[in-house]
């Protein structure tokens, strides 16, 4: 939801990995517990969109891709920064 309010009202620049959801996407999630098993479950009811209903996208990208590896975690590497300050 930040993503696409910053996507509408700034110009800011995204460096790094894809958004983990679409822009348009169910959330506030109400609470049931299963009568029998007493397993409680949560359910998304309501819909948010911020998005045209047409956009389609399974995520929204990065203008400036960059990810992170385990390997530049372990040596503190940041490569997110590094692709912004290139």
């Amino acid at each position: 939801m930040l993503v696409t309010e910053l996507m509408k009202y700034s110009n800011a620049t995204f460096v790094g990995e894809p958004t983990a959801s679409k822009g348009n996407h169910y959330g506030d999630s109400y609470r049931i517990v299963l009568p029998n098993s007493k397993v409680t479950l949560r359910v998304s009811t309501l819909w948010h969109q911020y998005l045209d209903s047409r956009d389609k996208r399974e995520m929204i990208a990065p203008q400036i891709p960059a990810q992170l590896t385990f390997a530049d975690y372990a040596a503190g590497k940041d490569p997110v920064l590094s692709a912004a300050l290139r």
